[in-house]
């Protein structure tokens, strides 16, 4: 590779803070981030998976850890499908599959416990 391991550890780690920026704020891909860095997006994909993950995984997880503060929030009576919409999945179907996936109860079951 053309980069040490230091180096592509910091491409990594802002590859990371440029997903966690736009979360929230846009719709994009791994060729906008990859673009963003001046990687081709075969090496962005090489770099996620290098440290045990895939793109899409990471994008996945940091918005589900999203949806899940904004359902923890006490004043929080946002809609499922606002909080999807906001965090960029295509439905609140696809937050509700990921969701219990990850954490084992879909959004309004994980609100209801933890306000109940």
């Amino acid at each position: 590779t053309r980069f040490s391991n230091r180096q592509q550890f910091e491409i990594f780690s802002a590859a990371k803070r440029a997903v966690n920026e736009r979360i929230g704020i846009d719709r994009f891909g791994p060729s906008d981030i990859a673009d963003g860095l001046g990687i081709s997006v075969r090496y962005l994909h090489s770099l996620f998976h290098k440290y045990g993950t895939t793109f899409s995984n990471y994008v996945n997880v940091e918005r589900l850890e999203r949806a899940r503060r904004s359902l923890t929030l006490q004043n929080s009576h946002a809609n499922i499908s606002d909080i999807a919409h906001d965090l960029g999945f295509c439905d609140s179907s696809h937050l509700n599959r990921l969701f219990r996936q990850r954490f084992g109860l879909t959004p309004s079951e994980y609100r209801r416990k933890l306000h109940s």
